[in-house]
């Protein structure tokens, strides 16, 4: 099973924060990876179970099902149901908790897979550099200019 990770210390309130990354549609708002998503069937964002269509900057298509959002935990798990990467089971979460000596947030987002051996190293560069990392920069970035 494969397994990628990043997080990073984002200069902001972790609510202020939460509060954008907890919908699941707002990434083209501050993902630089994802230029447009929608919710499959108008589905509320909000909702355990509600699917989302991503398109990415490379105009691949995600299609990915919310599993659980937890907003006393500040976390949100998603499953890919496809796209681009030859994973066949993917599930993700994402976390924001207080840092209480500063006043920031602390985002951590990892996810774990179903892939064949020989793909599991590209494949940890492309979701933990590509997605999980680039996501936590963007929201550094995000929060700098807000």
């Amino acid at each position: 099973m494969g397994y990628a990770y990043a997080s990073g210390i984002v200069d902001s309130a972790a609510d202020a924060v939460w509060s954008l990354v907890r919908r699941f549609d707002a990434l083209p708002s501050w993902h630089p990876a994802v230029v447009e998503c929608t919710m499959v069937d108008g589905a509320d964002p909000s909702s355990v179970g509600a699917r989302r269509r991503q398109v990415l900057s490379s105009g691949a298509v995600v299609h990915a099902r919310l599993v659980s959002l937890d907003d006393d935990a500040r976390a949100l798990c998603y499953e890919m149901l496809d796209g681009p990467w030859a994973v066949r089971s993917y599930f993700s979460t994402v976390r924001v908790a207080p840092v209480t000596t500063t006043g920031d947030s602390f985002v951590e987002w990892w996810g774990r897979y179903d892939a064949d051996l020989a793909d599991e190293s590209e494949l940890q560069v492309a979701f933990g550099t590509g997605v999980y990392e680039a996501g936590v920069r963007a929201l550094l970035e995000h929060f700098r200019h807000t």
